[in-house]
């Protein structure tokens, strides 16, 4: 028999998704209302994630008066907070809800590589729109996509029946990367978010923002090995309107090429290029520079 402490875990989870579920149905005024509220409470109780997103800001843009860094962590929190509510969605809201609050540009671009015979790896950081684009994007077309397995089973099983809702295949990165390649080859477009810090083991130290970060070296592998173009994709949450507006580039020319650093600092500098368009919404209180060169210690 379980411990009641686990059922009052899992009626805890169940409470929260039901709560972000029905405020997400919200007018979109309320809605957004609603999620800052929450970032605000995140921001003012987790001191850790605080801590860590005024190192990494502090670390990326020494040059930024201090007071515009934390004016990002704080403005990251609250729409941290939208993009959470906004997740609810997923689970109740009709279609034409979705369509409502999604404004793609570039399927034409997707379109294009399609036509031409390639398979199509959009390339995404973590920003706080990604869980939901990914998901919004399936409706569009085939497309697959990793996912970190959560340590609670109610919120693990309900994150993936919402993913999975329009058609996202979804896999576990226990898996590898193998069923996202093999997907590739059969034209199944990937949904790749590739900035996390997995340590040294398949990653090379390659500049992000000007600091080494331990970068994961399977981007150029990948499209080599099925022919697919990779074409970048961001998603930036309006706080006016509540419409995430997605736009789809084209797809990265000469790439990939026989080196595996020059391919990863491609990666990190699209990625830049993404972040500085809306820095508040890229999740700097991850431990992105847990990893060091030569076994330095992390600046945590």
């Amino acid at each position: 028999m379980k411990p009641i402490t686990h059922h009052l875990k899992s009626a805890t989870v169940w409470l929260a998704i039901g709560v972000l579920a029905l405020a997400a149905q919200l007018p979109n005024r309320l809605r957004l209302l609603f999620g800052a509220s929450l970032g605000r409470l995140f921001f003012l109780m987790n001191a850790k994630r605080r801590k860590v997103a005024y190192i990494n800001l502090e670390l990326c843009f020494p040059h930024w008066p201090l007071k515009k860094r934390k004016q990002v962590v704080f403005d990251h929190f609250k729409r941290y907070g939208q993009a959470i509510v906004d997740l609810g969605m997923l689970s109740l809201s009709t279609e034409e809800r979705l369509n409502s609050l999604m404004n793609i540009k570039g399927i034409e671009n997707f379109r294009k590589a399609r036509n031409a015979g390639h398979a199509v790896i959009f390339l995404t950081p973590h920003l706080v729109g990604v869980d939901i684009t990914g998901t919004l994007l399936a409706r569009h077309m085939p497309i697959s996509t990793m996912m970190r397995d959560q340590k609670n089973s109610v919120l693990n099983n309900r994150m993936i029946a919402n993913r999975a809702r329009f058609g996202l295949k979804l896999y576990s990165r226990s898996q590898g990367l193998l069923p996202l390649v093999r997907n590739l080859k059969r034209k199944i477009s990937c949904y790749y978010i590739a900035d996390e810090d997995f340590g040294e083991s398949n990653s090379i130290f390659v500049p992000f923002f000007g600091v080494p970060v331990a970068t994961l070296n399977t981007l150029g592998r990948m499209a080599h090995m099925t022919d697919a173009k990779v074409l970048p994709i961001r998603s930036c949450l309006d706080s006016r309107s509540g419409q995430y507006n997605i736009t789809i580039d084209e797809a990265l020319a000469d790439y990939p090429t026989d080196n595996e650093y020059t391919n990863a600092r491609r990666m990190n500098a699209v990625f830049e290029a993404m972040i500085l368009e809306a820095p508040e919404q890229y999740l700097w209180t991850l431990r992105w520079f847990k990893s060091r060169p030569d076994n330095g210690s992390p600046p945590y």
